[in-house]
């Protein structure tokens, strides 16, 4: 199911998944993106987590937030 509402399936409509799909990730990608952030601000002594890994996930969080923000104002 997740394949059908991310793949190519969910292109094919002409006005898009709509607001709702829109707001919903915009906030996965600030809680994603927000969580790791804070995780990783209160365990960096304790654990060994290179920054690598927290930027991609940051990155890939972005996109998410990016890819809800165009599909608002593309209306």
């Amino acid at each position: 199911m997740t394949f059908l509402l991310l793949g190519p399936v969910s292109s094919a409509t002409p006005n898009g998944q709509g607001p709702l799909f829109s707001w919903f990730l915009i906030l996965v990608g600030i809680y994603v993106a927000g969580s790791s952030w804070r995780f990783y601000l209160k365990r960096r002594n304790d654990t060994d987590v290179p920054i690598g890994n927290l930027v991609g996930v940051s990155a890939v969080s972005l996109a998410l937030v990016a890819a809800g923000v165009w599909e608002l104002f593309r209306r």
